[in-house]
């Protein structure tokens, strides 16, 4: 969060610059996988998840899977879009990145963090993918998801 105080030289000086880091939900193990906390956002199981699922007749003409994941410290300004503002950043294991636009960011009342959903693409690869949200110039911590 940036601060703006007014004074006789500039209308606007930056007071502090606290930034807060983004952070995407782990599962708690008794090993540290790194394992997202994520499910089917249709659906509501736990991955491995299908790039298409014949499932998924609600999301629209395609039928890829939809992921939602939950993240600490992200909203959207006035006026901004989930698709226009946050990037989910995949590496699949053939070291395919993909850059995806995210669908939905739903704030949860009572908790401090989000639901933010993101679909597949279609050249996702089967086998373990990491996942980073970015957004305003942040980006999370690695988490992982499984594809089959």
């Amino acid at each position: 969060m940036v601060c703006a105080t007014v004074n006789s030289l500039s209308p606007f000086v930056l007071a502090s610059t606290t930034v807060q880091q983004l952070q995407l939900l782990l599962e708690e193990s008794a090993t540290p996988t790194m394992q997202a906390t994520a499910v089917d956002a249709v659906l509501f199981v736990r991955d491995p998840f299908p790039v298409v699922n014949p499932l998924n007749v609600f999301m629209g003409s395609d039928k890829n899977t939809r992921v939602m994941v939950f993240v600490r410290n992200l909203q959207l300004l006035p006026g901004e879009t989930a698709a226009g503002a946050i990037v989910v950043h995949l590496v699949d294991d053939q070291g395919q990145v993909h850059d995806v636009p995210a669908e939905h960011l739903f704030s949860l009342p009572g908790l401090d963090f989000s639901q933010l959903t993101f679909r597949l693409p279609n050249t996702l690869a089967a086998g373990t993918c990491t996942i980073e949200v970015r957004a305003h110039g942040l980006v999370s911590n690695l988490g992982t998801i499984r594809i089959k």
